[in-house]
Formats: C-alpha cells, sequence, structure tokens
C-alpha cells in the first residue's frame, strides 16, 4: 500500500473515533453534567468541537493533523481523570457507576485516537 494510502486509512480511523466519541458524549449529556465543574455549555461545545475536527480530519492539512492529536491527548487525559476521581470518591450509586465506566470507555476511544492521529501525521 502507498504511503498515501494509509494516511487516508489513518485519517478515516481518526475521522471515525472522533464522531463515536462526540456520539457518547451527547448520548450521555444529561446524565453526567452534575459530575462536571464547567458549564454545560462548555461541554456542548467540546462536543461541537469534536464534529468539527471529524469533518476537517479528511483533508490531510498538517495544522490540523496536529490539532486532531492534542484534541486526542487532551480528551483522553480528561475522561481518565474524571473516570478515576469519580472511583475514588465511590462508586455505589448508579449513576456513579455508569459515569465512571463512560468515562472509561470515552478514555479508551480517545487513546485509540491518539495513536491513529499520530500515525496520519507521520503518513502524511
Amino acid at each position: 500500500m502507498s504511503k498515501n494510502n494509509w494516511s487516508n486509512y489513518y485519517l478515516k480511523a481518526t475521522q471515525s473515533i472522533f464522531l463515536v466519541a462526540g456520539i457518547l458524549m451527547v448520548f450521555t449529556f444529561p446524565y453526567f453534567l452534575k459530575y462536571f465543574n464547567f458549564s454545560g455549555m462548555a461541554l456542548m461545545f467540546i462536543m461541537v468541537l469534536l464534529a468539527v475536527l471529524a469533518g476537517y480530519t479528511g483533508g490531510g492539512n498538517k495544522l490540523i493533523l496536529k490539532f486532531n492529536a492534542l484534541v486526542a491527548i487532551a480528551g483522553f487525559v480528561m475522561s481518565a481523570y474524571r473516570g478515576v476521581v469519580i472511583f475514588f470518591r465511590g462508586v455505589e450509586e448508579p449513576l456513579a457507576i455508569f459515569s465512571f465506566w463512560t468515562h472509561q470507555l470515552l478514555a479508551l476511544v480517545f487513546f485509540l485516537a491518539i495513536y491513529f492521529a499520530v500515525r496520519a501525521m507521520r503518513s502524511a
């Protein structure tokens, strides 16, 4: 496979992962609003940003590729951190358990996004 085909593969994978993360965030948004220290508008901005990045990812612009990697790293750090904080506060109530596992799933999704975003940068 040529270098350009691999680059397109990694770009499409990053794009798909951002869409999955955004969709997961949209569906779980009402449940977790009380667990965040910032406003609901900030969370909605993050979800819209993921959708915009998923749309821009297909272009292969070097600046966008770097920004994708930074967003994936930030998403991983925030999701993993929130999951750990919720875990150590106690996951006795069902909503806390759901929140913990959703944050862990988001951390995993963003971890994959980091990998594919970096591979896309290297292949471009």
